[in-house]
């Protein structure tokens, strides 16, 4: 098998990361909005609650940021059959797509859950629930150039000392929140999803959200999750971000969404989104979602 100059370079940059948090105890952060960063390996939001208050058909097209992946599986599980995703951070493909996709698919649902209750904490290096046998088992039944990339991970730190999951690259924890999935919330649903996933087309760019109006087409359905929501960290107007968070939504809006279509977008914290959306450019086309905890919002933005 032939491996493309820019996975290696994917996997150099991965080993780096580790040594640089872990080995050497650098102050580099996992989870900077950068080209290699750390990853939330469970959604940190309500995906499933967002989504069953979305129109969602199997004929709709959807963009979507791939993250930790629990954003497109619950769209996938809704029905949407073709997803393209985008995320900054190039290990979120290495890890949803093939990771993450794959032991949803060889695993059985108490194997699953069982896998993806590791729980961190907060930038706390301490590691619980670690599953090293099945973690095993699922990277040796991967498709081959993600094999090759954990395998090359795994045994490029071993010979440093180091004795590395895949888990110890993610941030946040996830035992609480693996059931706030449709896909995951019982075996029968899992067991209908895995069919559902089999079949379903995703693809994945590696794209900052800045560089979205000109690097993808229209949608039916574009999801963005928390992004708009850390102005500080993509745009370059720091005095005014939220003049510059509007440009690019218009830009979004204007050209990667169909008509009729939808933007979903969440927030967990703060008021920057739906300072965003009450803008009158918006006031009369976005629909706020109130979810069953007064914390956590989410808004449709909508295609006239």
């Amino acid at each position: 098998m032939a491996i493309s100059e820019q996975r290696e370079k994917d996997l150099k940059n991965t080993i780096d990361l580790y040594l640089n948090f872990y080995k050497d105890k650098k102050k580099d952060r996992l989870d900077d909005f950068v080209e290699y960063a750390g990853f939330y390996h469970i959604t940190n939001e309500k995906a499933s609650e967002i989504i069953e208050k979305t129109t969602v058909t199997d004929k709709m097209k959807a963009l979507c940021v791939l993250a930790g992946g629990d954003q497109v599986f619950n769209l996938i599980n809704a029905g949407i059959k073709n997803i393209e995703t985008f995320d900054i951070n190039r290990l979120t493909e290495y890890y949803a797509l093939g990771f993450k996709k794959r032991a949803i698919e060889c695993l059985s649902y108490e194997e699953y859950i069982k896998l993806l209750s590791y729980y961190r904490g907060w930038y706390v290096k301490t590691h619980h629930n670690l599953q090293p046998e099945i973690e095993k088992y699922v990277i040796e039944n991967m498709e081959e150039e993600y094999k090759w990339f954990w395998q090359q991970f795994k045994y490029a730190l071993q010979q440093e000392g180091c004795n590395p999951s895949i888990f110890h690259l993610s941030i946040g924890s996830g035992e609480k929140n693996i059931t706030k999935n449709i896909y995951a919330k019982d075996e029968e649903t899992y067991k209908k999803f895995q069919k559902l996933l089999r079949e379903a087309k995703i693809t994945f760019t590696q794209s900052s959200i800045t560089e979205l109006p000109e690097k993808f087409g229209l949608y039916d359905l574009v999801y963005l999750s928390n992004i708009l929501d850390y102005p500080r960290d993509f745009y370059g107007d720091k005095e005014n971000p939220l003049y510059s968070a509007l440009e690019l939504l218009n830009r979004i809006y204007e050209q990667n969404l169909n008509c009729p279509g939808e933007i979903l977008m969440t927030y967990l914290t703060g008021s920057f989104i739906p300072s965003l959306c009450k803008n009158k450019y918006y006031q009369n086309n976005f629909e706020e979602i109130i979810l069953d905890s007064e914390r956590e919002h989410a808004y449709k933005v909508l295609k006239k």
